[in-house]
């Protein structure tokens, strides 16, 4: 159950402390635009871990690197938001 569905449910009762939605990224290439993400949602509640796996390729490095601002200089976030703690730190 995510965290959406946790708020739906009335299971959350403080707000949550990273909230991602509609996440998207892409690089610009030679050969073009690769886009590497695509509408990525996820949510974290006070108290929680949240692990990240998947297979090579799959976009766990890079969502990472979207959120903290650490993207090659060809890559950019092209649509999201993200909520750290209560305050919105991009929105595309």
């Amino acid at each position: 159950m995510d965290g959406e569905e946790k708020r739906e449910k009335g299971m959350v009762m403080d707000m949550s402390l990273l909230e991602i939605r509609g996440l998207e990224t892409e690089f610009q290439t030679e050969q073009g635009v690769v886009k590497a993400l695509r509408g990525i949602d996820y949510t974290v509640d006070k108290g929680e871990v949240l692990g990240i796996v998947g297979e090579s390729g799959s976009g766990k490095s890079v969502g990472m690197l979207s959120l903290m601002g650490l993207l090659a200089p060809n890559g950019t976030v092209t649509a999201g938001e993200m909520i750290f703690d209560g305050g919105r730190h991009f929105s595309g």
